[in-house]
């Protein structure tokens, strides 16, 4: 899995079984912003991008719609800013955003809530935070941030 430039396929899916990597197939995502974050779970890849006026940030596709051939998203939801980092524990995704101070954003991934614009379950926000560190556990997400020259580790715990 790739995430690359709009200039290029903004999401792609390879075949790394052989000496040499194949492309299965690409999306090319409207408009010209970069796809800057990529989360994969058993079922769904999420997409993150740059801040996009008037339209989504974040992208949940079926891996199985995907391998059908399919590159329609199973949903997407417009945040308002950038997402620069995705990750998830449970049925929540933990999405760190451009917003500045950095904010922290959950979102159920229940794909129904997410075409009713009801799947943001909180937003918080923490000054310093360093959005392209972080990292899930099996309870939750940790995140690094820098205040003051000093750095420390949240603990976000999720379902």
């Amino acid at each position: 899995f790739l995430g690359a430039s709009a200039a290029l396929k903004e999401f792609a899916i390879f075949d790394v079984t052989s000496g040499v990597p194949t492309e299965l197939f690409a999306i090319s995502l409207p408009g010209t912003s970069n796809v800057e974050s990529l989360y994969l779970t058993t079922n769904n890849i999420y997409l993150g991008r740059q801040s996009v006026s008037g339209g989504p940030e974040l992208y949940q596709f079926a891996l199985s719609d995907l391998l059908a051939g399919s590159t329609i998203p199973r949903a997407t939801y417009e945040v308002g800013a950038g997402v620069s980092n995705i990750a998830g524990v449970g049925g929540e995704l933990v999405v760190t955003t451009s917003r500045s101070p950095s904010d922290i954003d959950r979102y159920t991934t229940d794909a129904l809530l997410w075409q009713t614009n009801n799947a943001r379950l909180s937003r918080t926000s923490y000054p310093g935070l360093l959005p392209y560190a972080s990292d899930r556990t099996d309870t939750g997400v940790v995140l690094l941030q820098r205040t003051g020259g000093e750095e420390a580790i949240v603990k976000l715990h999720t379902p």
